[in-house]
């Protein structure tokens, strides 16, 4: 188990508190919460309706305990699939050294427990920059104690409350772009949901990735499922090939959308193991799909 998700848990657990405006289970904030958590004690009732409802009127995380047990709850099994997805890729890990690793709407940043575990498991010695980017301050917090646990890392953390511009500057030094869960939290709290994310990948995304150096990689690890926006990702990669090559799909089963890991040419897709790589939550498994593009 590595010592870093051990002491990110155990903080954020400890920083936890019942919802303050939670009464018997009842948010008493109503255009904040629309559903009554039957597990008011440790928000998951809050954090599913989040993930896969897009009806829930929370589309921002706005809640400090939300945050806390987001970490505590899926720390795990986010962090263990992007640690899976990337680990063989070591024209990455080789060339890492002074290069910068940005994620776009990092949240909770769970990709940089990941990173480190790769870094550490590969015995690199090399310094490299983790970026992450995201407009919410509710996430502030879970990224002071990222930045105090990786003090004296080889990995230098900075956090941005902010967009990703394309004329941001730390891109062309950037080895490796993330969008950790980012696509179908543009689904499903669009008004248009297919438009709207076709529009996101192709407007912003693509202008970012215009900007990167050759033989740079693009990471896009999300829901495997069709309702959250993969046909969209599929579909808008295969319009920006003179940009980027798509070099690897594959996902981890889905028992909750045992049908929707049926990709379009299937035998390209590569699937995972589901077990976490820490150990640390036995009971939440990888269940993601990913695409990996190298830019061209």
């Amino acid at each position: 188990m590595s010592h870093i998700i051990e002491q990110y848990i155990s903080q954020c657990r400890a920083l936890f508190r019942p919802c303050p405006q939670c009464d018997n289970g009842i948010c008493n904030i109503d255009n904040l919460c629309d559903c009554k958590c039957n597990s008011y004690s440790n928000c998951m009732d809050c954090l599913w309706k989040i993930f896969f409802e897009s009806k829930h009127r929370m589309r921002r995380y706005q809640c400090l305990p939300i945050t806390y047990s987001y970490v505590e709850h899926y720390t795990d099994a986010f962090a263990s699939e992007i640690y899976r997805i990337l680990l063989p890729f070591d024209e990455i890990w080789s060339n890492i050294d002074n290069k910068n690793i940005v994620s776009i709407g990092c949240g909770p940043a769970t990709e940089l427990i990941a990173i480190e575990k790769i870094m550490r498991d590969k015995s690199i010695q090399s310094v490299c920059n983790y970026i992450g980017f995201d407009p919410n301050p509710i996430w502030n917090s879970t990224w002071n104690i990222l930045l105090n646990i990786f003090n004296s890392h080889n990995i230098r953390s900075l956090f941005q409350n902010s967009m990703l511009y394309q004329s941001n500057p730390v891109l062309q030094d950037t080895k490796l772009l993330i969008l950790n869960y980012v696509v179908s939290d543009v689904y499903k709290h669009a008004k248009s949901p297919r438009i709207d994310t076709v529009n996101f990948l192709q407007n912003d995304i693509t202008s970012i990735i215009q900007q990167l150096s050759a033989d740079s990689y693009i990471l896009i690890n999300d829901v495997n499922s069709k309702n959250m926006g993969r046909e969209e990702i599929e579909e808008w990669e295969y319009q920006i090939t003179g940009i980027s090559n798509t070099i690897e799909m594959g996902y981890f089963e889905n028992i909750k959308h045992p049908d929707e890991a049926k990709y379009r040419n299937i035998s390209a897709k590569r699937r995972k193991d589901r077990n976490s790589a820490f150990y640390f939550n036995n009971s939440v498994l990888c269940q993601s799909a990913y695409s990996i593009l190298k830019k061209i």
